[in-house]
């Protein structure tokens, strides 16, 4: 039985990141194609935190309506909700691997840019580490790491949160008995 809950678990974490992953995705093409460059911390970044939040709650009460109907555990819940999370950015990441790599090339030198401004503006490192910070996020493949440790990090904060809605029961009838 708990080899059959641990399939359920990967397969359902699977699938809905891939789902959470493509939205990643289109929200990144979407800001390319308006012109927005795609950094940390930008427009692009609050939409995925959205996505996110609400997909581990969607998603994972699907998954408790499905699987546990009489009520998931705060811990399963996390479990959840992380593997979701590792699974989106994963899938992220590839795509910002692709789409600096193969799609968008000239974008690396932009993203480069913004990450250097933004780094005189709030970190006042010496100009040796700043240089040497900034060269390291100049390869898709740095990038795309950044992007899966960022998407994984925030989605951990996240899940510790998300986990107790998906944990708890949506009673509206206020008149049930216990």
């Amino acid at each position: 039985m708990k080899e059959r809950n641990e399939n359920v678990l990967l397969k359902s974490t699977m699938t809905y990141g891939l789902y959470m992953g493509v939205a990643f995705s289109i929200i990144l093409l979407l800001f390319n194609f308006a012109g927005k460059i795609h950094t940390p911390a930008d427009k692009s970044g609050l939409f995925n935190t959205l996505i996110l939040s609400f997909g581990m709650l969607y998603f994972g009460r699907q998954y408790q309506r499905t699987y546990f109907e009489s009520g998931i555990t705060y811990g399963k819940a996390l479990g959840f909700a992380i593997l979701l999370t590792v699974f989106a950015s994963v899938i992220f990441a590839f795509f910002c691997y692709w789409f600096y790599n193969i799609l968008e090339p000239d974008a690396v030198n932009a993203y480069i840019n913004m990450i250097d401004v933004a780094i005189k503006e709030s970190l006042f490192l010496p100009d040796e580490q700043r240089k040497l910070f900034v060269e390291m996020y100049r390869s898709p493949g740095m990038i795309a790491f950044a992007t899966f440790f960022n998407q994984t990090l925030s989605g951990i904060i996240l899940a510790l949160v998300v986990s107790f809605f998906i944990k708890s029961p949506l009673n509206l009838n206020i008149n049930q008995q216990r």
